[in-house]
């Protein structure tokens, strides 16, 4: 090869080389810049969520006394007492008194005695009760604190349960079968309202009844043919006692 083809060649290459180093470099501080763009706008998160992080501790202070009245009714009402231990029966309903006005709104009616029927039916209806939350956040709407509580009632159910709540389905003793001693897990959603003295204003309840008995049964006309007719639990969670003279 001559001399001058070969002289070309490696000039060629030393050129390819610069162009290849140059371009190395530039797509370096390419990469750099976008890290350090990606730096700086990581800051501005972390200040803007420390900002939300301390407007959430503070929030938390400012209604952690309602939030300890919502722990401990999920602690006092965890389980079913009310024939087991008559004195732990005794010290809910204390508990009640204590941190609920006497005109409490709660499923549509007014008065407190609304929230002793429906505590003591779930705890007598049933063959076990067992209430538990996972988490109790503040929700501020308006200037006003809602304490929110995802929760799970556990309720086994007896006959006693399917006598009051669903008579409707007692001739289809296949169905009552299935039924009697299964574990219903109901979805329930509470909001405690408090007011200026922390005491609870109203409580609001939303469950899904149809999902957890469609989920329980697992078979929708047996679903439909127990949600049908008087009685049974409405979607506020309330349970309704059958008028049997009217099916």
């Amino acid at each position: 090869m001559p001399q001058k083809s070969i002289e070309e060649k490696n000039a060629r290459r030393r050129t390819q080389s610069r162009h290849n180093q140059r371009r190395y470099r530039q797509e370096y501080r390419d990469y750099i810049e976008s890290l350090e763009n990606d730096v700086s706008s990581l800051k501005i998160s972390i200040a803007r969520l420390d900002g939300q992080l301390s407007g959430l501790r503070s929030t938390l202070r400012l209604h952690e006394p309602k939030v300890n009245v919502a722990f401990e009714f999920f602690r006092i009402f965890r389980r079913s007492s009310y024939f087991l231990v008559p004195s732990q029966a005794q010290k809910q309903r204390d508990f009640l008194k204590s941190v609920m006005v006497p005109e409490i709104q709660f499923m549509e009616q007014t008065g407190i005695a609304k929230v002793f029927e429906q505590l003591t039916m779930y705890h007598t209806l049933f063959y076990s009760f067992e209430l538990t939350t996972s988490v109790i956040d503040i929700v501020v709407t308006d200037g006003n604190a809602i304490v929110r509580a995802p929760a799970v009632i556990d309720l086994q159910i007896s006959r006693t349960t399917i006598e009051a709540l669903f008579p409707l389905i007692l001739s289809n003793e296949f169905l009552v079968q299935k039924l009697i001693g299964r574990l219903l897990s109901l979805p329930i959603l509470l909001h405690f309202h408090y007011d200026e003295n922390d005491q609870i204003v109203m409580l609001d309840t939303f469950t899904d009844i149809t999902t957890s008995f469609a989920q329980l049964l697992k078979n929708i006309p047996d679903t439909l043919l127990l949600i049908q007719g008087g009685g049974g639990i409405t979607k506020k969670a309330e349970l309704r006692v059958a008028d049997v003279s009217a099916l």
